[in-house]
């Protein structure tokens, strides 16, 4: 049984490195070694593949210094494994919670990003060093793909969150593979038994502190209650959405190729005539390409995307909208560009960035969005402006701009001519033609002075569900 236990696992890691064209004979395999379960399943299995596929193995052990001592017992661990098979392990010591605090993100986020950046700074040395393919080797799992899937559905991702933990990925130049994403949790743990293992244990993962842990300790049992099968029926949903994703990122590559054009360093231009002739699935992978493209592969939601796609249903000069680390998305005479943040993302949202002007950011968000939002107290230099996103007409778009003749604007005692507004309103002739405005075509929703004037047409009611949400920043 044991020897069954052991040649299962082993077989089905040999297979999907096949299939999935993880690494071929003599590759460089830079393998993260935690010493946990699924790591040393996996670092045991690849030390036996190493000699009949002359493979050179690079464990690298990361201790986040999170746990004292313990973290210590297990890079102890990790030396002495290695020791005795004659490996040199090469071992990365990080002040995680510092790293966190730093970066504004969580213990659990800083780790896997200094994880991943060892990972790839051995990759790196060892490729320099022998000019071989090298690749990553991590260990996730099943149960991990389908925690995965659970907490992607929780939050409503589409295909791509669906399709979880891919089997290969690319990371800058190098591959991150996972050759035992097929074994289960519990197809380890018999492994690791089988082979007279006895991995280290992080008592951590038996806490529900993280948001995956309350997951695979409370929801999955209860999942299981109602559907004994139901990790396979989560592996099977995550194989038709990566299929799927595949298709449709194979469209958008596609796509990219024929309008997106690099128009200066860290800034992508996008046709915006060819842009809008596509489906919205093929358009936002369109999108997400394009801001890997520039450096921007983490904590772009999904209201990002629909705030870009808003903007980008215009062929006219319009506002912008931030997005995470300082990254930017404007649209420029009917143009979609995406910038880095050494582009210069800030700026008037006019075009030629017109001096005086304030920079408006465009949004869309929920009913549950807008309360919070207009709850916040006043900030000097900031304007927040709402209005129901369902009164614009497929196609429009609010651009910030000044006066041209014909304006009105639409309040609750009538339609007036902006003119006449701004006589009443007592606006200066020297000042008429700088200030600020926020339309539509000719309709002025916003006018800009010491007493603003809104429109009443398009205002936030009862029954609003979606919110277009306006920040001026002056």
């Amino acid at each position: 049984m044991k020897k069954d236990a052991v040649s299962a696992v082993s077989l089905k890691v040999l297979e999907t490195v096949r299939k999935y064209d993880m690494f071929r004979e003599g590759a460089q395999v830079v393998v993260g070694f935690s010493g946990g379960p699924d790591s040393l399943c996996l670092f045991d299995v690849l030390c036996g593949m190493a000699e009949p596929l002359g493979l050179t193995l690079i464990p690298v052990h990361v201790n986040h210094g999170l746990r004292g001592e313990a973290s210590d017992g297990d890079q102890k661990f990790c030396e002495e494994f290695c020791g005795e098979r004659g490996i040199i392990l090469k071992t990365v010591s990080i002040d995680c919670e510092r790293d966190a605090a730093e970066m504004g993100v969580s213990t659990e986020t800083a780790g896997r990003i200094r994880r991943y950046e060892a990972f790839a700074e051995a990759a790196a040395e060892a490729l320099a060093s022998s000019g071989k393919e090298t690749v990553i080797a991590v260990a996730h799992n099943a149960d991990d793909r389908v925690e995965t899937v659970l907490q992607h559905l929780l939050r409503g991702s589409g295909t791509a969150g669906l399709s979880s933990i891919p089997y290969v990925r690319m990371m800058g130049e190098f591959k991150v593979v996972r050759p035992v994403l097929g074994v289960t949790r519990g197809e380890i743990e018999e492994y690791c038994a089988a082979r007279g293992l006895e991995p280290c244990r992080d008592a951590t993962n038996d806490e529900p502190v993280y948001g995956r842990n309350r997951i695979r300790l409370g929801l999955i049992p209860e999942l299981e209650k109602y559907s004994p099968g139901v990790k396979d029926a989560l592996l099977r949903l995550a194989d038709s959405a990566s299929e799927d994703e595949e298709t449709l990122r194979g469209l958008a590559d596609e796509a990219f190729g024929e309008m997106a054009s690099a128009c200066g360093s860290g800034e992508i231009r996008i046709k915006g005539d060819e842009f809008r002739g596509l489906q919205p699935a093929v358009a936002k992978r369109v999108l997400r390409k394009a801001l890997a493209e520039i450096g921007l592969t983490e904590d772009v939601t999904s209201a990002h995307y629909e705030a870009m796609m808003y903007l980008a249903g215009v062929s006219g000069p319009s506002g912008r909208t931030d997005l995470p680390g300082g990254y930017g998305f404007e649209m420029e005479y009917g143009d979609l560009i995406l910038k880095a943040p050494a582009a210069g993302t800030s700026g008037a949202s006019m075009p030629g960035g017109a001096e005086g002007m304030p920079r408006m950011d465009v949004s869309v968000v929920t009913r549950e969005e807008f309360e919070e939002l207009k709850a916040l107290p006043k900030e000097a230099g900031t304007v927040r402006i709402f209005f129901d996103a369902e009164g614009f007409a497929e196609g429009e778009t609010p651009e910030l701009r000044t006066r041209r003749p014909g304006d009105y604007i639409r309040l609750k005692g009538g339609t007036r001519k902006l003119q006449d507004l701004l006589v009443d309103m007592k606006v200066p002739r020297r000042k008429r033609d700088s200030l600020p405005l926020i339309a539509a075509g000719s309709e002025v929703l916003f006018a800009g002075a010491e007493k603003p004037r809104y429109s009443a047409a398009r205002s936030v009611t009862e029954t609003t569900k979606k919110v277009l949400y306006i920040e001026l920043k002056y």
